[in-house]
This record gives C-alpha cells, structure tokens and sequence, in this order.
C-alpha cells in the first residue's frame, strides 16, 4: 500500500499470469486511510470482487490499474476468501458499499465530495442533501457514456472533477475497468484527494439499487440478490465468474503471496 504509514499487510492474489494486490485491513484502518491521506496528489483505491480477477485474468494488461492503486480492498467474499488461503489465516471483507455509506457518514468539516455516476432524481437531490448536512461539500457528474469513451470529453470532465474536489475524495461509481481507468488517467491530474472505485455503491446510496438484506450479506448471498434484480445482465456474468473461481483457486494458496 503506497501511503505515508503502513496500516495493514499487502499480500498478493494471482490472476492467471498476473497478480493483484490486496490489503489486509479492517473497515476502521480503511476508512482512515481514506479520510486522512490527501496530502500528496491524487491517489485511488480499488475494490476488487471476482469479477475483477476473472477481467485481469482474461486481459493482463488490467493489472497495471490494481498494482498502482493506493489501497486494494477485498470487496468480495471470494477475494476475501482467497488471500484467506494465500495468508494462512482469515482475511475481513472490506465492501466498498460499506466504506461508502461509512464516509457519507463521517464529519466532511467542508471538504468537497465529488460523486461520479448514478443517476439524476429524487434519490441523488436526498444523497447530495445528507453529505451535505455531515459537513461535506458535494456535487455531482453524471458521467453518461458518452463524455467516458470520447478522449476528449473524458479529460474535460476529469480535470473538472480534480478541480471541485482538490482536498476532497471523489466517488466513482461507472463500472469496471472503466472507473479504474478513469481512476487512474486523473490520479495524474493536479489537485490532491483520494478517489474511490466502488462500483454500485452511489446508486445503492441514491436508492436507485436495492442492496441485499443484511441477512442475505450475512449469508453471502448478495450475488443471488443482485442476479434476481438483473438476471440478463449479470446471471452470464456470475456464471462466468463462478467458473473463474476454480482455476483461481488452484493458482492461490498458502505461500503464493
């Protein structure tokens, strides 16, 4: 972990012939490793799931995004469970919802907080509102497709983001690879801040997206939670990410860190 204190062991998860860092912190260390260190440019944190292994195992060149991040927290039970077996010894998850709704809730004391993605509505004026009311100062970007995949447009809205949230933390919520990308090409940008990639978590925020029950999370079932609510879209992708699991586990195991 690139940061100024070492809070927690970095050990590593391999992904057919890449690897992929993984911090071994609780939700408290990350959480202060978010709000404390925004002194020394821009940095980002990552939160890979399987999903994200199975994407660097297929495409290697994707590792470069996780191996450069200032924090890489085990999202998933899976990932969880599999630097578990490299360490030797049990491994919290470390959902990036959770550190989410974790930093809507801390005191922002007039810091910017940018958030990039969901959806404009009802759902983000009350989002914006409650930031707001613990001291943050927020706004949002709606990031529509179209200004990511153009060159041009995506640097414009990067370098208004750098800009509006320099000594804040910016929230990006637009999917992977491309919010790690995004994550990345304005890590280089000036301004200093932590930027977070965390995936559904500013539209479970907004309400947009129903997050699983705490018992379903308890019983590490929220991927069949989110496979009902999009069977289209993500029951391939769980199949494909659940066959992904076989050879990942063969590849990680104790003293391959």
């Amino acid at each position: 972990m690139q940061t100024d204190e070492q809070i927690g062991e970095r050990l590593w998860l391999t992904s057919g012939e890449s690897r992929i860092p993984i911090d071994v912190v609780d939700m408290p260390q990350a959480l202060r490793a978010v709000l404390d260190s925004d002194r020394d440019g821009w940095r980002y944190v990552v939160t890979p799931n399987l999903h994200h292994l199975d994407l660097v195992r297929s495409k290697p060149r994707l590792a470069e995004l996780y191996t450069n991040a200032a924090l890489s927290l085990p999202d998933g039970w899976p990932v969880a469970w599999l630097a578990g077996r490299v360490l030797g010894a049990k491994v919290r998850r470390v959902a990036g919802s959770d550190l989410f709704d974790s930093i809507i809730g801390s005191e922002g004391r007039g810091r910017p907080l940018a958030f990039v993605g969901g959806s404009p509505g009802v759902g983000m004026r009350s989002l914006l509102a409650h930031a707001e009311s613990r001291g943050w100062r927020p706004f949002v970007e709606f990031a529509p497709r179209s200004d990511l995949v153009d060159t041009g447009r995506r640097r414009q809205l990067m370098e208004r983001i750098a800009a509006g949230a320099s000594g804040g933390i910016v929230v990006i919520g637009v999917g992977a690879p491309r919010q790690e990308v995004f994550a990345r090409e304005m890590s280089t940008l000036p301004g200093h801040g932590m930027i977070l990639c965390l995936g559904m978590s500013i539209n479970f925020g907004t309400g947009d997206v129903r997050r699983a029950p705490s018992l379903v999370q308890a019983a590490r079932l929220e991927w069949a939670f989110r496979a009902m609510q999009e069977p289209t879209r993500l029951g391939p992708r769980y199949i494909r990410d659940a066959r992904a699991l076989v050879p990942l586990t063969r590849q990680n195991r104790r003293g391959t860190a």
